[in-house]
């Protein structure tokens, strides 16, 4: 699995961190990836956050989790659940 750390540009607000995760090897047949947005208590690297993205990885997928601004700042906010959101083409992820 490879992970590269790097940094989004937020327009009128600065950088945020992210993390760009995916199987050593991209199969050419799946073009899908997975924006994993953390939710108001936790930052990218929450264990459920990371466990995630390291399961997609291992199923092939590419991920990019990234911190809120109010994240980067070192704020917490009120708890939400943690958003998943795919893009690419239209495979479908099926969890157990």
């Amino acid at each position: 699995m490879v992970n590269e750390q790097t940094s989004i540009e937020i327009i009128g607000i600065g950088n945020v961190s992210a993390v760009l995760s995916g199987p050593d090897q991209l199969r050419d047949s799946n073009k899908t990836g997975v924006i994993i947005a953390h939710g108001a208590a936790n930052g990218m690297n929450s264990s459920l956050i990371v466990a995630v993205a390291d399961g997609l990885a291992a199923a092939g997928y590419s991920t990019l989790r990234f911190n809120f601004p109010y994240r980067e700042k070192g704020k917490n906010g009120k708890r939400i659940r943690t958003g998943i959101c795919v893009f690419g083409s239209q495979h479908r992820l099926n969890f157990p």
